[in-house]
């Protein structure tokens, strides 16, 4: 009988990347990572993918996705952008999802599907809203 060896890679999260190089001294190639034990230049692997923070130093972007609450919508975001009203960030969201039908979010940075809760009696929430009031339901409804 044959025998099947496997061989686990253990990603640590030691190498060191720097966020933004691209070699010109400036700011403005994003956030970057170095996956499988290192790289050869400051520049490592690639740009962190959308959905994903890679803070500096990062060696496996997997083990940092975007915030509850928070958006990385681009390859590379350096800052997650806050979740809008009206909408609500789960962890790893690269956009903010809006709040259903018959919800609202009156605030930033949600974090659940319930957004602030209900609408209120006698108004109707569209997908989006941002007012437990957004509109007034029809009459005799």
């Amino acid at each position: 009988m044959p025998f099947v060896c496997f061989t686990i890679v253990l990603l640590l999260d030691t190498t060191v990347c720097h966020s933004h190089w691209d070699g010109d001294g400036d700011a403005d190639d994003g956030q970057r990572y170095a996956m499988f034990g290192g790289c050869a230049t400051a520049e490592c692997e690639g740009l962190c993918p959308e959905a994903f923070q890679c803070p500096e130093g990062t060696a496996n972007f997997f083990w940092h996705p975007c915030s509850r609450g928070f958006y990385c919508p681009d390859p590379g975001t350096i800052e997650p952008t806050i979740c809008p009203e009206g909408s609500w960030c789960p962890e790893g969201a690269s956009v903010p999802w809006p709040c259903g039908p018959g919800r609202y979010g009156a605030t930033t940075g949600l974090t659940d599907f319930e957004c602030s809760g209900n609408c209120k009696a006698g108004f109707w929430c569209k997908e989006g809203s941002k007012s437990n009031t957004a509109d007034l339901c029809p009459e005799g409804r």
